[in-house]
């Protein structure tokens, strides 16, 4: 059992300051609890497991679901890895803020925000964010960040990282372009310092329905570099062919490319990513002076980095996605708690 009678200096928090934050990074199918110094933002420690909203919303279905208890059945499993840190650190840890972004806020979440709206501040200042205060079962008030909705489009999670992404990024009179890839890759336009719109690409959830339960499944496989030249090359022939023709028709490509013994499985491979990251930012191919900052982790962002510039693009800005879940969540808790 922890001593709770007393805080170190590392996590004692007052009204108008707080040392540390729980970041909770909450995604359909994954969980990510990190225990983060300020304003350095350095990692102390977390926890990360499989128990993703999915997961959480069923057993809480499977255990009554009863609305009233909804929320606590969703703190109850952050507790559950805010003493999981606790014991790894030897310290008590009550009273540290935690701010939630990601799935949270949807649906099958901990409660259903309803979204922000276009435009939205890029630093935080008009998000909607629901708070809970602490209670003697969970002494740590949490911040639950809602996603962004257009006329046909919504997303939860990206707008978090669209501000830790943003961050001292210079404003101007210029769009920018920030590209989050992903199952459901995102497509965020800034002017002026508001998000004014953005647009969702399915790729790679295209790319997982094709590489495994389409009849393209044996004519490819996993393995090697990127960076090999046979991959490399592949996958610039997959961009070149997705974003000047037709997807439909080079999707049978990787097939016949197998057929008629052009390819290993494994370049087929990076073709068939390359043919479909290619489809996706093709249309940019046109504005190669465009600025575009790309979020997330590797391999895939090198895989859009290198599919942009070759098609003409002379530089992207790289941001590593954890690193901008953190900043976009220190960002939201400084103008959400800190300044109130």
């Amino acid at each position: 059992m922890l001593d709770r009678s007393h805080q170190t200096d590392l996590n004692t928090p007052t009204p108008q300051h707080f040392n540390t934050f729980f970041s909770c990074d909450w995604g359909t199918s994954s969980f990510r609890l990190t225990l983060v110094l300020l304003p350095s933002l350095e990692v102390l420690g977390g926890v990360t497991n499989n128990r993703g909203v999915l997961a959480t919303f069923q057993a809480w279905k499977e255990g009554g679901g009863e609305e009233a208890g909804r929320v606590d059945f969703f703190l109850g499993v952050i507790g559950e890895a805010i003493a999981e840190v606790e014991q790894t650190l030897g310290r008590s840890l009550e009273g540290v803020p935690v701010v939630v972004s990601g799935m949270a806020s949807a649906s099958i979440g901990m409660l259903n925000l309803p979204y922000s709206e276009l435009p939205f501040a890029v630093d935080g200042t008009n998000i909607n964010v629901h708070r809970i205060g602490a209670k003697a079962d969970f002494p740590h008030e949490v911040l639950v960040v809602s996603g962004v909705k257009s006329d046909n489009d919504v997303m939860r999670g990206e707008e978090t990282q669209l501000i830790g992404s943003v961050n001292g990024a210079p404003a101007s009179g210029i769009v920018h372009l920030y590209l989050f890839p992903g199952t459901h890759s995102k497509h965020i336009r800034v002017l002026n310092g508001n998000a004014i719109s953005f647009r969702t690409y399915m790729t790679g959830e295209f790319f997982e329905l094709l590489s495994s339960k389409s009849i393209l499944a044996d004519s490819v496989a996993r393995g090697g570099k990127m960076m090999d030249a046979e991959n490399l090359q592949s996958f610039t022939e997959g961009v070149t062919a997705g974003s000047g023709g037709n997807v439909l028709n080079g999707a049978f490509h990787v097939r016949t490319r197998a057929l008629f013994g052009q390819c290993t499985p494994q370049m087929n491979y990076y073709f068939l990513s390359g043919l479909l990251i290619g489809a996706e930012v093709g249309e940019l191919a046109h504005k190669p002076e465009l600025p575009i900052t790309i979020t997330g982790s590797e391999p895939v962002v090198g895989l859009y980095d290198h599919a942009l510039r070759s098609l003409g693009f002379k530089s992207t800005r790289l941001v590593k996605g954890e690193d901008a879940v953190l900043r976009g969540q220190a960002c939201i808790l400084q103008r959400t708690i800190l300044t109130s």
